[in-house]
């Protein structure tokens, strides 16, 4: 008999199988008893997967301070017992050899690194920091102001000298502290990972829902009846989540994969559509202009829950795809012209119909009226069939919702992309409901707690924009950014300095490290 390599390793163990039954052995029964043993004595502690964002459940066996056996949590919402070889391999990263486990301090001039003890490494990186801010402490800064044209001293309470690199791997209650820290100890500069992967997420975002998140859980894709995947690569990079777009698909949900390559998304698609890279917002413009021009907007939705109806000001134009106020010189836009038309009650005026020309509808319909399909072909390089055929399966397949990664977001349009997905998903209807969304799909694991909790130099907890030097006072932060942030900041500023916030010293908000309106402190500019 010719019997092949892999032939032979097959007959050698159904052979073995079958002599261990013949025996009296079940090795299904011997293949639980040994799992009994290895777990034999051990602590078990329910832990996350820290590799992506994916969130997946893990359970984690000790014994005697080791870590013995890991494995997936089988009542967990996200991953329900399943690992990928990411979260299958944290035990080999707890025991890895290259894993730092000490402090370690490189002296001046030489080429090693040596081992310190923890309490040596902290007295250090106390004394420095305390020498650093004393010779960078600037208690008041001379400022131009704006209106007058003359020169005043104003309180910043800011230390140059010290810059904050935060993390998106350490959890919400860490990430809290860090800011805590920085903001106290009295430096603006402070930063970390999301400045160079979703930054453009939440200003693509925020406009439209308030938070730049994801506004599903990873169990709700299951509700969605189409996906639209585009600048993500979920089957590899976030393979637990890509079960439950998956887990849909098997019931009848399409998915549509908008990719410049072929990937292993791609093989599960419906639809794909290959773009030259960098030209997203071409045919997603079209794709909206198909919408409104086919009129296969959600019009109850539209009404309702936008501010599609609300009239802009007469000043407000639309020249050549660039709106009012720009300024060629600056590359800057001046924003007074981008208000709504008030009435006596200082409150947003509406317009009778979408059809009114002042509207915000007819506004978009303005702007969005250039991208056509066959124009968004020659951009992109997505046959205009194709696009249609996109839109109308999108369209019509609701709910729908949108999943991105960094291969929309590290674009220098990556927060225009971001925004016509917003954009989309609103006319759509495709928000607030079962299965619609749009959602962001995170390379670490807490870029978005990090975020929340405001590891970024322009932001408070929360997304309270952060004072600058011209806020001396809670009621000048207020009158610039908006008196529905009062409660926010005062409670965030009691629990920061607890009894010696009061109303007699503003709650200590003079005391938070101010910068001028137009200082960068982000990460590039720390590291520069």
């Amino acid at each position: 008999m010719d019997v092949s390599r892999r032939g032979f390793l097959k007959l050698s163990g159904l052979s073995i199988a079958a002599l261990a039954t013949g025996l009296g052995f079940d090795p299904a029964v011997a293949e639980a008893k040994g799992y009994a043993l290895k777990l034999e004595g051990t602590k078990k502690v329910p832990s996350i997967c820290h590799f992506c964002a994916g969130g997946c459940g893990t359970l984690l066996y000790v014994k005697e301070g080791k870590l013995v056996h890991l494995e997936g949590d089988p009542d967990h919402p996200v991953s329900e017992g399943v690992l990928c070889p990411k979260g299958a391999s944290l035990s080999h990263v707890a025991y890895s050899p290259d894993r730092v486990t000490k402090p370690k301090r490189r002296a001046p001039g030489a080429d090693h690194w040596e081992d310190i003890s923890w309490e040596e490494a902290l007295d250090r990186v106390a004394k420095k920091t305390k020498e650093v801010r004393e010779a960078t402490w600037k208690a008041a800064d001379e400022v131009v102001n704006a209106k007058t044209g003359l020169k005043e001293m104003l309180p910043v309470n800011r230390a140059d000298g010290i810059a904050f690199l935060g993390s998106a791997e350490v959890d919400n209650e860490e990430s809290y502290l860090f800011t805590k820290f920085c903001r106290v100890i009295g430096t603006p500069h402070h930063d970390h990972q999301a400045r160079q992967c979703h930054a453009s997420s939440v200003t693509g975002l925020a406009p439209a829902f308030g938070r730049g998140a994801m506004t599903n859980s990873w169990s709700d894709m299951n509700n969605a009846e189409v996906f639209l995947i585009a600048g993500s690569n979920c089957a590899e990079n976030h393979p637990i989540a890509m079960r439950w777009i998956l887990r849909a698909k098997e019931k009848g949900a399409k998915v549509i994969v908008v990719d410049p390559r072929f990937t292993l998304t791609a093989t599960k698609a419906d639809i794909f559509a290959q773009i030259r890279p960098g030209t997203d917002i071409a045919y997603l413009g079209a794709i909206i202009n198909y919408i409104i021009e086919k009129k296969l907007y959600d019009e109850k939705y539209v009404l309702n829950y936008t501010n599609a109806l609300f009239k802009v000001s007469k000043d407000y134009k639309l020249e050549d795809g660039l709106f009012s106020g720009f300024d060629p010189t600056t590359k800057k836009y001046a924003t007074a012209s981008w208000g709504y038309q008030l009435g006596p009650d200082k409150k947003p005026l509406k317009a009778d119909s979408l059809e009114d020309p002042d509207s915000v509808f007819a506004k978009l319909k303005a702007h969005y009226a250039r991208y056509t399909l066959e124009t968004a072909e020659k951009i992109s390089g997505i046959p205009a069939a194709k696009i249609k055929e996109i839109a109308d399966a999108f369209s019509k397949g609701k709910p729908g919702t949108i999943l991105y990664a960094m291969g929309m977001t590290q674009h220098t349009t990556g927060t225009q992309g971001i925004r016509a997905y917003a954009i989309i998903q609103l006319l759509l209807g495709n928000s607030g409901k079962a299965g619609g969304g749009i959602n962001a799909l995170r390379g670490e694991p807490n870029v978005q707690g990090s975020t929340d909790m405001a590891n970024l130099y322009h932001i408070l907890p929360g997304y309270l924009p952060y004072p600058n030097h011209t806020d001396k006072t809670i009621r000048d932060y207020l009158v610039r950014n908006g008196s529905f942030y009062e409660k926010h900041l005062v409670a965030l500023l009691k629990a920061w300095f607890g009894e010696n916030a009061t109303q007699e010293n503003d709650y200590g908000c003079s005391y938070f490290p101010k910068n001028r309106p137009a200082m960068n402190a982000t990460m590039s500019e720390m590291i520069g």
